[in-house]
């Protein structure tokens, strides 16, 4: 990847190269040395929550004190820059702990996206960051309906990461290779049919997570804690391991499916073992 040493190609001029370098990691690697912080599940929450919610909040406050109904399109709009909004600030985010606390692996530099597929990659992630809300707008949205949140979020929530989460071993496992689309649009579709969430941004914030690389020890703020006894909760090194190793690791957001089927054969953690976390 040397895409981002041409000047040109990360001016505005070039619109991919130019969101792509503000947005990726300009530090230096460095070997493990020490213990792995502990990033709270509750300081996770303070990150994602409020950033979740903020479009909710306003739709609520427009219908409620403005009496305006949004139809699908502006729904769809809204959301789609919320969206984009929370990725861009969590990979700001995530740039700034990796600087602080390094990555794992950190002998060997980090993939970058390579120069030949930049415009694809990009193209990916606005994808991503569009065409699925839109889509979900488009099967479920109802103007018409009364906007609220749940009291059963939480288990709402958990419900639609272990879901999802078997749809994508199911993918992972079978069709690696095969283009991306399935995993974008049709598996959180397949979940939101099974069982209806808000919680694509969480689901959204562990894959950004799992594939920085930061060498910190964050749980799946979701699932994590209720999992973590039985040694399936989902940490940043999971995936990063999956990634690693190719196929031999499945799991995304749990280590559920992995644990009860045996595929999880790339062997166990490598830093985020309990004897080097801090905590």
């Amino acid at each position: 990847s040397t895409w981002y040493k041409d000047p040109t190609n990360r001016s505005i001029g070039n619109i991919s190269g130019w969101v792509a370098y503000r947005h990726m990691f300009k530090g230096e690697t460095r070997p493990r040395e020490g213990k792995l912080t502990v990033h709270p599940v509750w300081k996770q929450h303070a990150f994602v929550l409020p950033r979740a919610i903020a479009p909710i909040a306003i739709q609520y406050i427009s219908i409620k004190y403005f009496r305006l109904s949004w139809p699908m399109w502006m729904a769809g709009i809204v959301y789609s820059l919320a969206f984009i909004t929370f990725v861009a600030m969590l990979a700001f985010h995530l740039n700034a702990l990796a600087l602080k606390h390094g990555f794992l692996d950190g002998q060997v530099p980090r993939d970058g996206v390579p120069d030949a597929r930049l415009k694809l990659t990009m193209l990916g992630i606005f994808f991503v960051a569009t065409v699925r809300l839109l889509f979900c707008c488009f099967i479920a949205y109802n103007r018409f309906e009364t906007l609220y949140i749940t009291p059963w979020l939480s288990v709402h929530m958990f419900v639609y990461t272990i879901i999802v989460d078997f749809w994508f071993y199911i993918y992972h496992r079978a069709m690696h290779e095969i283009d991306e689309v399935i995993g974008i649009l049709i598996i959180p579709l397949l979940a939101y049919l099974v069982y209806p969430s808000i919680s694509s941004v969480y689901t959204t914030y562990t894959e950004v997570v799992g594939h920085s690389g930061v060498r910190l020890y964050q749980q799946q703020p979701v699932t994590g804690p209720i999992l973590r006894p039985f040694g399936m909760d989902m940490a940043g090194e999971d995936h990063d391991l999956h990634h690693r190793n190719g196929w031999r690791k499945s799991f995304k957001y749990t280590r559920i499916w992995d644990k009860l089927l045996s595929t999880a054969r790339a062997g166990p953690r490598l830093e985020m073992v309990d004897e080097n976390v801090d905590w």
